[in-house]
């Protein structure tokens, strides 16, 4: 059953990466990241360092 929600969460990280999911989407996919980390027991989440398009110039 995790097995599924990692690769869920694969798919995940390769949208954002490619620009497909909308800020709204990103928002529910962070949240389902924190859930499976919590689930898994990770003591710390890793840093996402993602632009939105603005990176401040």
């Amino acid at each position: 059953m995790l097995g599924r929600e990692i690769a869920e969460l694969r798919f995940v990280m390769m949208a954002i990466e490619g620009g497909i999911l909308k800020i709204k989407e990103l928002r529910f996919a962070m949240g389902e990241m924190r859930r499976i980390f919590a689930k898994t027991g990770a003591d710390k989440e890793p840093e996402f360092r993602y632009s939105l398009g603005n990176d401040g110039k």
